[in-house]
């Protein structure tokens, strides 16, 4: 089905893991939009907000943080098995390029959706925008060398530190990262 979907869009076939990371990024972001579009809803004022595509680098610095959490308390099936689809070693390598990758995707302000929309109408959303940078060309992200420690060791000194709440992504008081800075990671 993922195939037949490149096809229609005329995009190159991409490598499986490529194809589980997009469905994973998608599910990311649409969630973040469609929580904030349902908040709209019932407090239309948000759709005016200046800082909106702030509080959306936000949510999805959240989601990364919580996403990295169930990866080392083995907590979340949906996480554990698309993180091992991906085929990397360490989450802490495509959990920030998750995050460097889907910031400047971000809208600017709260799109408008039927009421009767669904997360899987803006994730097709979503796919129309994503779809065209999840190329052949990101796959280096996957193969680029990660000096990030594997999985088991991750796992391992956090049960050392007695399993705490631990962020990977952290944003600071000043201005959102912008596309190609850096993104601040937790050094354990």
């Amino acid at each position: 089905q993922q195939q037949q979907q490149q096809q229609q869009d005329g995009q190159e076939q991409l490598p499986e893991r490529l194809i589980v990371f997009r469905e994973f990024f998608e599910q990311a972001i649409a969630g973040q939009i469609v929580a904030w579009e349902r908040l709209a809803r019932s407090q239309p004022e948000l759709r005016n907000v200046p800082n909106y595509r702030v509080m959306l680098i936000m949510s999805l610095a959240q989601y990364v943080n919580r996403c990295y959490m169930s990866i080392l308390k083995e907590d979340d099936d949906y996480v554990l098995t698309h993180f091992e689809a991906m085929g990397t070693h360490s989450p802490v390598c495509i959990l920030v390029k998750l995050f460097q990758v889907g910031m400047p995707l971000l809208p600017e302000k709260i799109p408008e959706f039927p009421p009767e929309a669904d997360i899987d109408q803006v994730r097709a959303f979503m796919h129309g925008i994503i779809g065209k940078t999840i190329t052949p060309e990101v796959d280096r992200l996957f193969n680029a060398d990660c000096t990030q420690a594997r999985v088991e060791q991750l796992r391992q000194e956090w049960r050392e530190k007695g399993c705490p709440d631990e962020e990977l992504i952290t944003i600071g008081s000043g201005p959102p990262p912008q596309e190609g800075q850096e993104v601040q990671q937790q050094q354990n």
